[in-house]
């Protein structure tokens, strides 16, 4: 509805965990055969994203696999992907045991990608984002992205009044937020941006990534209502203001008034 790149899922590997290793199993893994390290990149979920944890992805592409279909560790995890994917009551899923070392579904990008936790809790003011590069993280279908955005577009996504748009027409998970493709990114009223707005939204968010990394701790601390940091709220707040004033050149006196602009705005949008 309002022009902005499209939003996708993150790796689906439909492996049964079988291409997925825990740190210590990787680490296990190349010490023992330190030639296949090359083999494997990060691989977080949402709840590791905002958590600061994460585990590691087997990816290779077919002449890798048969470069090391003998090895120990491959062959046990190949085997594992494959008795997962013959057992399983979709076809889509048992056609891909014909290439078990493969990752069920990617993404074919390089480059940045906006990542975006499915599910994040109420006790947050703003559901935590981030910007990374694709070629040395894969992230799970668990997690939102949108491959090869603009920088000032995660600042849009991180301000007050996208988080007025996600609280009033996104879905629950018991009580907390559940982002989602159709009913909010698809249909949240855009402004019409200049380039200067698009700079200066840039830049703060520039900053905010910045301070995220000074202040460190895991997203899940950092964007707790009961522990934010006071620069790190002032950040956003900041943020805030410069998106805004693309909305609106007076300042909104309430969330109640961010939420009727956004409706008569998405109106207006849908009748043109």
């Amino acid at each position: 509805m309002s022009g902005l790149p499209p939003m996708s899922r993150g790796n689906g590997g439909y492996d049964g965990g079988g291409l997925i290793f825990e740190v210590a199993e990787y680490q296990d893994a190349i010490n023992a055969f330190p030639e296949i390290r090359p083999l494997f990149r990060k691989y977080i979920n949402g709840q590791e994203f905002i958590h600061g944890t994460y585990r590691y992805a087997l990816f290779m592409n077919q002449k890798e696999y048969r470069k090391f279909a003998n090895n120990p560790v491959i062959s046990e995890r190949i085997k594992r992907v494959e008795q997962y994917r013959l057992s399983s009551t979709s076809k889509p899923t048992q056609e891909l045991a014909k290439t078990p070392w493969k990752f069920g579904e990617t993404k074919d990008f390089t480059g940045q990608v906006i990542l975006i936790p499915r599910v994040s809790s109420e006790n947050r003011e703003y559901i935590p984002m981030d910007i990374l590069d694709n070629n040395e993280t894969m992230v799970s279908d668990a997690v939102i992205t949108i491959y090869g955005a603009p920088v000032w577009l995660l600042g849009l996504l991180q301000s007050k009044i996208h988080m007025i748009w996600v609280c009033a027409v996104g879905g629950k998970l018991k009580t907390d937020y559940r982002y989602s493709t159709g009913l909010v990114y698809n249909t949240f009223p855009v402004p019409e941006l200049s380039l200067k707005r698009k700079k200066m939204i840039e830049d703060q968010i520039f900053e905010i990534l910045d301070l995220r990394e000074e202040l460190g701790g895991s997203l899940a601390i950092l964007y707790h209502k009961d522990t934010m940091p006071k620069l790190l709220r002032d950040a956003h707040q900041k943020l805030d203001e410069i998106v805004e004033r693309a909305y609106k050149e007076t300042p909104f006196s309430s969330d109640e008034e961010r939420l009727s602009y956004l409706l008569r705005r998405y109106r207006e949008i849908s009748n043109e």
